[in-house]
Parts: C-alpha cells; sequence; structure tokens
C-alpha cells in the first residue's frame, strides 16, 4: 500500500510506500530517484497523503515528519517526535505545515521549528519525564482519523476518534466539534463548499453537510460505510464512493444517481477537467464514469482527497 501520489508542477509524481521508500517517477514512466526503506519500515501505514510545495515533499519517514527534496531526492529537514499512522500532511496558506503527531495536532514552519501543538504540551513537562519516556513526550489525547481539509481562511477540519469532526483556528486552537451518530472510525476527509458548507462522509455511512460554524444543515443515509473521501462538482454535486455503490447527491441532501460499484471505496474518487469522474476498484481497475455535473467545483477552497488534481494537500494562498 503507497500513499496517493501527488504531482509536480513539471509532472513529476512522488509517492511512498508502506516499506518507507520514497520514489519520483518522471511523468514518462520512468524512475527518476528513489530515496529512504530501511529497517524501520511502517507496515502500519495506511489512509495517508503527503503534501507537496515547490521544493519539497512532506510524509513521514522513520517516525518524523520529513521534507524530501523534489529536485534529487534525500530529507533536507524532519520535525516532530512521532507520526500517527492515519491522516494525511496539509500546507496552510501561510506556510505551516501541519501534520497528525502522536495524540496531537503538529504544525511545523519551514524548516521543521514546530509552531504549536494541540493539544498544547504540558508546560510542566521536566526533563526527567521526558527521560524516563525514552526522550519523547508522552502521547496526547486527541486522535485524527482522517486526512486535514483546509477552509478559505486556513480553519482545518478532520475526523477525530470517539466519532467527532472537529474545527481548529489556524493558530492551534479548537472552535468547535461536531459528534456524529454512532462511533464508527471516520476515514474520508472533510470537502468544502464554495459557501462554506462542510460535508463529511462517515464510516456509519452517513453523510452530512454542516454550517461555517459547525451545526448541522442536512444528513443522508447511504445504506453502506464509507471511507473514501467524497468530491465535489462545479455545480455542488457530492459524488460519495461507498463499500457498495457510487453516488450523486445534490447540496440539498438528495439523491441524484446511484450506480453499483462494490470494494471501491478505499480509494478516493476524482474529476477531470472534462467532468469524468475516476474511481480505483479493488482489483486495480480505474474506471472513468461520464457525468453532467461539470469538473471540481473551482469556488471550493477544498473539493477533494488532498484538495486538487495534483494531490498537492496545499491550500490555495489567501
Amino acid at each position: 500500500m503507497a500513499e496517493a501520489p501527488a504531482i509536480g508542477a513539471d509532472g513529476t509524481i512522488y509517492l511512498a510506500n508502506r516499506d518507507q521508500m520514497i520514489y519520483a517517477i518522471n511523468p514518462g514512466g520512468t524512475q527518476h530517484w528513489a530515496w529512504g526503506g530501511g529497517p524501520y519500515a511502517d507496515k502500519n501505514s495506511r489512509w495517508r497523503g503527503g503534501a507537496l510545495d515547490d521544493n519539497y515533499y512532506y510524509t513521514p519517514w522513520r517516525g518524523q515528519l520529513r521534507a524530501i527534496r523534489l529536485t534529487t531526492g534525500g530529507a533536507g529537514w524532519a520535525t516532530g517526535m512521532g507520526f500517527e499512522t492515519e491522516g494525511s500532511v496539509s500546507i496552510l496558506p501561510n506556510g505551516l505545515i501541519v501534520f497528525p503527531g502522536v495524540g496531537r495536532l503538529d504544525a511545523a514552519q519551514a524548516g521543521g521549528r514546530t509552531s504549536w501543538q494541540y493539544p498544547v504540551m504540558n508546560p510542566s513537562l521536566t526533563t526527567d519525564m521526558l527521560m524516563k519516556n525514552g526522550g519523547h513526550p508522552p502521547a496526547g489525547n486527541f486522535w485524527l482519523e482522517s486526512g486535514i481539509a483546509l477552509g478559505a481562511t486556513g480553519t482545518l477540519y478532520a475526523a477525530a476518534a470517539s466519532s467527532r469532526l472537529v474545527a481548529i483556528s489556524p493558530g492551534g486552537t479548537l472552535q468547535w466539534e461536531f459528534k456524529t451518530a454512532g462511533n464508527s472510525p471516520n476515514r474520508a476527509t472533510p470537502v468544502i463548499g464554495g459557501d462554506g458548507t462542510i460535508y463529511f462522509a462517515c464510516g456509519n455511512g452517513n453523510l452530512y453537510a454542516l454550517n461555517a460554524d459547525g451545526t448541522q444543515k442536512w444528513t443522508l443515509q447511504t445504506g453502506a460505510s464509507i471511507a473514501a473521501t467524497p468530491v465535489l462538482a462545479e455545480d455542488g454535486t457530492v459524488y460519495v464512493l461507498s463499500s457498495r455503490e457510487l453516488l450523486a447527491v445534490s447540496p440539498e441532501g438528495k439523491f441524484l444517481a446511484r450506480a453499483a460499484f462494490v470494494g471501491g471505496d478505499k480509494s478516493s474518487p476524482t474529476l477531470g477537467p472534462d467532468g469524468t469522474l475516476y474511481v480505483v476498484a479493488q482489483t486495480g481497475r480505474i474506471v472513468a464514469f461520464s457525468t453532467t455535473h461539470g469538473p471540481l467545483m473551482s469556488s471550493s477552497p477544498w473539493p477533494k482527497y488532498q484538495r486538487d488534481l495534483a494531490n498537492s494537500g496545499r491550500a490555495a494562498p489567501i
């Protein structure tokens, strides 16, 4: 299993696998470089996405977030004291890199210096206490289950343990949380409409639409569990891939169309510039669906998994 690939401005494809080998693939399919691997391979990595800016590919390696040079490979810098097996790396409009640490959400500046953590580290933590824990700070109590979506002003949205959707400010303070029905794992990253509506697909089969303040607009039961991140089309249609079928849902929460598609919920769908919807089946097949609802929503700050067709995980500048 590998991370969702990210695509650079020149078409180079970057990805990391569970053996913690990191690859750069030329647009023609030949290997540009490979880096990493070794005895600390992360066999438990899943539901994870890296992020990309103009200089680095950001991905976990040997328990830390690493900035990998796009040109030659190799670690430019590292940060963090651990990386959770779930979640993704995202880049805020101000350039901060946010990622799931061990029971905390971490934000680092370019170069690796920690800018903030949520929840805040105990200020009374002593060197002696750290040494008793092998030199590592103790785990926090905030565990992410999904990737991180970024709103137009940099607000962070993600699914957290205990079946919650949380909103955290760009400075690292909790703004609100929304508790979903039940207590299922929620792997799908939220997506955000151009009007600020937050669409959140839940492991219990519910698709939620929330206002920007965290209050519920509507909920729709799809009839099957959802792990893949939805995708927003230009006219507001929400495409949802459950464990049983592909669904098209209106912005008001009504079914528009549904097609049987079993076993395709491990990879999130995407929309091409011509409105073609692409879905990966569990067998490895790529299936293309013709649609009439347009390409990705241009007014959305985060319309799909890792935001754009390049899977950059990078918010548009404000």
